[in-house]
């Protein structure tokens, strides 16, 4: 902002009539914010142009809009001091008049070329290399954070590197393709327990055969995964199960899915007759359990 000049009722007077100036456009020459000179105005009863008093406001040419911001490529800020007015009045009549806006990419290839990141060849952005980073990030497929931690640097002076050397971005879709699956730097071998008990597969560790021979079990809206008792049953049938159909665990465990545990059942057997078998099988394995334990106790007693 300009040095502070002190204000006077014919100062005022004569930019604001005699030369035409908006309020926006005196605080800028004198110094002060708009809101100040409205309020100069007002404790001094100098008459205001209103609304509808200039017929030639240039914030509303669409034409001069456009020029300014594609064409001479500006941002919204230098466009209100040319215009006279603030950035948020050229923004509220560029949408009114549907002129699209720049990209984040866009914006930052402006500033390049404009020179406003001359000041980014520090000593990190010396160490980058060129056909280095080209190799990593187009050949070897690594992330921008990736690349920037090898080279002991950060991930927007890597991106404005690459930027000023043209060398091509991936889209938000491209990087997520990369990173999906075992690719993922959270990838945990693509088994879930969730808190029920239950314990899902990823998609991504099927085959492609599995993956569409059971594309009906597969919850598109949970991760892409499969519940893997469900899975183990349908491999063994070699098709997909229905929805009404239930996999059912003999002992009631809901982690152990080996096939010999698991019986399928329509959903109105398992809902009336299962729990009552559960609770006899889980009697009977305790049984076991404690039979071997005393077969085992003797064995080591009598030595044999």
């Amino acid at each position: 902002m300009p040095e502070r000049k002190p204000l006077s009722t014919e100062d005022i007077k004569r930019l604001y009539w005699n030369e035409g100036m908006t309020t926006y456009q005196i605080g800028a020459f004198l110094g002060y914010k708009q809101s100040t000179i409205h309020k100069f105005m007002k404790r001094h009863n100098l008459s205001t142009r209103g609304h509808g008093g200039k017929a030639d406001k240039p914030w509303n040419n669409a034409d001069l809009l456009r020029k300014l911001y594609w064409d001479e490529e500006l941002n919204l800020k230098e466009i209100g001091v040319q215009v006279g007015c603030c950035a948020e009045i050229v923004n509220k009549w560029m949408k009114r008049y549907g002129i699209p806006r720049r990209t984040t990419k866009e914006c930052a290839l402006i500033a390049v070329k404009r020179g406003r990141y001359d000041k980014l060849k520090t000593t990190a952005t010396l160490r980058l290399n060129e056909d280095q980073i080209r190799t990593m990030y187009l050949d070897e497929k690594l992330s921008i954070p990736q690349i920037a931690k090898i080279f002991d640097s950060t991930t927007g002076s890597l991106y404005h590197f690459m930027l000023q050397r043209c060398i091509p971005t991936r889209t938000w879709k491209q990087a997520a393709a990369l990173r999906s699956g075992e690719k993922s730097p959270n990838w945990k071998g693509g088994r879930y327990k969730r808190p029920s008990g239950y314990i899902e597969i990823s998609a991504s560790n099927l085959t492609e055969h599995e993956r569409a021979l059971f594309k009906p079990m597969i919850d598109a809206r949970n991760r892409y995964a499969i519940d893997e008792h469900r899975l183990v049953m349908a491999r063994k049938l070699n098709r997909s199960l229905r929805k009404e159909e239930v996999v059912h665990h003999f002992n009631g465990v809901k982690d152990d899915n080996r096939f010999e545990n698991l019986l399928l059942l329509s959903d109105g057997k398992h809902r009336y007759y299962i729990p009552v078998l559960q609770k006899r099988i889980r009697e009977l394995e305790k049984r076991i359990s404690k039979l071997e334990a005393d077969k085992q106790l003797y064995l080591d007693m009598t030595g044999g």
